[in-house]
């Protein structure tokens, strides 16, 4: 009766796992259309040390392969993390500084810390490009001049273009003047908020929203450059900010160093198959199925991040709204001889670190990355860190 009853429960199992499989095959025909081609369209590391895997739902990851696909129980998570240098956001004037889309609109939301000593606060921005710590470039958001006892702001309509905005307190009446939003001479690298006397900054850390346009099946090698962590309200499930940006079809991958696989999550009429932490500093393949400009919105750090590197192949992105290029990118050991760099100009573009004794200039040619975009990296021995100097 036992061998009866486990062979019924195997077999209801093996029906269930089988409906399953079939129904997530269907969904994922589409978008591993889009890769099968190779060449210029592949999305595995083009060293050939990351293979595409493809993550078919919340139990099962599927190989991708001429032959039958193999399902593994269970998830892989992110790793390759790293950390800030002991930000100390909470006793800033202003905090909790949160911005995020609403409808048609950008808004933003902060709290105060002193409140006896606030009366009240002003919004600065900066729009386009990337972020800027020159103050001249910096203008008063109009009418966003309010008391104490306002802590949220409409900053109207989106418009679809990259800005950046800076809270600041009002002091005794006074608005704080934009010379003072930015510290020219940090203690620690990378520290770049205005301070007070005591050492008390005046905001906790800037905002922004970053555009992102893709063509219809476009995929794009993206990095997502805010905070992973910050008060409640802040994105940093994929979900979440895909669905505030307006991404309701398309798809992410993702590396996981553990199973050495570039996995994927699905979207379809905004929901996702599983929700994953977006990672600060990692780099991502996001396709969009629509025609479309995205508005992806979030927190800047606002201190050096060092992500630790990985031998062999890894995403990465740069940690902040700043392109880097050969000249800026910084690797806490310096680059090595064979070190090589993919960055996606529409297809892969190789460069490779050839000359140790060039220093900076030691690759066989300038590359440049753009802000919110990610690349390849491959790490040919020593660990290392790569660092966001903001």
């Amino acid at each position: 009766m036992k061998n009866k009853l486990l062979l019924g429960i195997i077999m209801v199992v093996l029906a269930a796992s089988a409906v399953r499989a079939a129904h997530l095959e269907t969904a994922a025909t589409k978008l591993d259309d889009t890769i099968s081609g190779g060449g210029s369209n592949t999305l595995q590391s083009p060293d050939g040390s990351i293979k595409l895997q493809d993550l078919k739902g919340q139990e099962a990851i599927g190989v991708l392969g001429s032959g039958p696909i193999l399902y593994i129980g269970g998830l892989y998570a992110l790793t390759g993390g790293g950390g800030g240098k002991g930000e100390g956001e909470d006793n800033a004037y202003i905090k909790n500084i949160y911005l995020y889309k609403e409808g048609a609109n950008i808004k933003v939301k902060w709290t105060y810390t002193y409140p006896a000593l606030t009366s009240g606060a002003v919004i600065y921005r900066l729009v386009g490009g990337d972020f800027s710590k020159d103050n001249t470039k910096w203008s008063l958001v109009p009418g966003a001049d309010v008391d104490s006892t306002v802590t949220s702001f409409d900053l109207g309509a989106d418009d679809g273009a990259a800005a950046y905005y800076m809270v600041a307190p009002k002091i005794a009446g006074a608005a704080l003047a934009k010379d003072k939003m930015f510290d020219t001479n940090p203690a620690v690298p990378g520290d770049y908020l205005g301070k007070d006397a005591n050492k008390t900054p005046y905001i906790s850390w800037p905002v922004a929203k970053i555009a992102a346009t893709f063509a219809a099946g476009e995929s794009k090698l993206v990095g997502y450059p805010f905070r992973p962590t910050g008060p409640a309200g802040f994105l940093t499930r994929i979900a979440d900010i895909a669905t505030q940006a307006g991404l309701t079809d398309g798809a992410l991958w993702y590396n996981s160093n553990d199973a050495k696989g570039l996995l994927k999550v699905l979207c379809a009429g905004g929901n996702w198959e599983i929700n994953i932490d977006v990672g600060l500093a990692s780099g991502y393949w996001l396709m969009s199925d629509a025609a479309r400009t995205y508005t992806f919105t979030g927190a800047l750090i606002s201190q050096e991040y060092d992500k630790n590197m990985v031998l062999g192949s890894d995403l990465y992105s740069y940690a902040f709204p700043l392109g880097i290029n050969s000249a800026t990118l910084k690797i806490d050991k310096g680059y090595e001889l064979n070190d090589a760099i993919w960055i996606d100009q529409g297809g892969l573009v190789k460069y490779s670190y050839i000359n140790p004794a060039n220093g900076i200039n030691g690759w066989d040619g300038s590359f440049a990355v753009p802000s919110a975009r990610g690349f390849w990296y491959q790490k040919v021995s020593a660990e290392a860190k790569f660092q966001t100097i903001p």
